[in-house]
């Protein structure tokens, strides 16, 4: 049923590191996975995060999430509609400017849980693919872990 309504709707609202005041974090408000057929795609993902650059460490964020509670369930029927968002990445420009790493966390028992991982080539200044692979949390519900290979292109 998904499927026939692939349309989601995504926003965020961010200030960079620094804006509050002198040290601050980038902090970020959004919501995802806003879909179109009700009862089906409409997992209406709400988060909050705040991202601190460590230099040569890499970039660290941590935030929340809730979403729909009908929707976003274990594989008993039971809510699983809220956790934990942490990540880390940065480029790696020991080994080249163009190259960049991250490794991802949603928690939960949901099918959006997950901890994912995965680097991207920038092959030029507006374009890059990224190979990436996802462990989900609850396979019972999601899955068997997947891999992504993207060709992302900025306009």
């Amino acid at each position: 049923a998904a499927d026939s309504s692939p349309l989601y709707l995504h926003a965020k609202l961010g200030s960079p590191e620094g804006a509050a005041f002198s040290g601050s974090p980038a902090l970020a408000l959004g919501g995802y996975n806003f879909g179109t057929q009700k009862d089906v795609t409409n997992q209406n993902i709400l988060y909050g995060l705040a991202a601190k650059n460590f230099g040569k460490a890499g970039r660290f964020s941590a935030g929340y999430y809730a979403g729909n509670k009908d929707l976003l369930i274990d594989e008993n029927g039971d809510k699983a509609n809220t956790g934990l968002l942490l990540s880390w990445d940065r480029a790696i420009s020991e080994i080249s400017d163009k190259l960049w790493a991250a490794v991802d966390y949603q928690g939960g028992d949901s099918a959006m849980g997950a901890l994912s991982f995965g680097a991207s080539w920038a092959v030029s200044p507006n374009t890059s693919v990224l190979l990436g692979y996802d462990l989900y949390n609850n396979e019972k519900i999601a899955g068997k872990d997947t891999y992504t290979v993207q060709l992302d292109i900025n306009f």
